[in-house]
């Protein structure tokens, strides 16, 4: 009995890591923020996010000034996706998300679109498109234009979010556990 209570603890212990979970990795209600000069549509900063109403424009950006932490490692967080609500005659826009270092270098730019979101926050995936240098332990700069544009729009991005992924080894004791468990049960089933 002892040798299943065991068994059954460390196949519990493992299925409780394998779970992937979302992190708030940065917060657009927060810090500073600069809109490009171009842009014609209206923007402003509240304590839940970003708001954008208006038409934007094809390559209309906002990015931020600083970052608190200075430095953010989020290379444990992959893949990512920005949490933001959507409303207006045509909201499927698509929209790009830059990460930059200290010294403005590239780290990766994602794609997304608006589509499937609606006035209720929900995540919207990010999809790799530009491969910079890929360092993530050291994101300093993020950096949002809109790809789409010629549509009126309200939009408010609340967040950036990671997802921790389980590593290869969590898998392996989940597998481990699964079959040391199955062998107990044949053990006892034969004696």
């Amino acid at each position: 009995m002892k040798k299943l209570i065991a068994l059954a603890s460390l196949s519990i212990m493992a299925i409780a890591t394998t779970q992937a979970v979302d992190f708030d990795l940065l917060s657009f209600g927060t810090g500073t923020y600069s809109i490009d000069s171009g842009s014609t549509a209206t923007t402003s900063q509240v304590a839940g996010g970003i708001t954008m109403t208006g038409t934007p424009a094809i390559g209309d950006t906002w990015y931020n000034d600083s970052m608190t932490p200075v430095t953010s490692n989020w290379s444990s967080y992959v893949p990512f996706s920005l949490n933001m609500s959507v409303t207006g005659t045509n909201p499927n826009l698509a929209f790009s998300v830059s990460l930059f270092d200290s010294a403005f270098n590239l780290i990766n730019t994602y794609s997304g679109s608006t589509a499937g979101i609606t006035s209720t926050p929900s995540n919207a995936a990010l999809t790799l498109n530009l491969p910079g240098s890929g360092i993530l332990t050291s994101v300093n700069y993020v950096q949002f234009t809109w790809d789409g544009g010629g549509s009126a729009v309200n939009a408010t991005v609340n967040k950036f979010v990671g997802t921790t992924v389980p590593e290869p080894s969590t898998y392996a004791l989940l597998g481990m556990s699964a079959l040391a468990l199955g062998g107990y049960v044949v053990r006892r089933r034969r004696a």
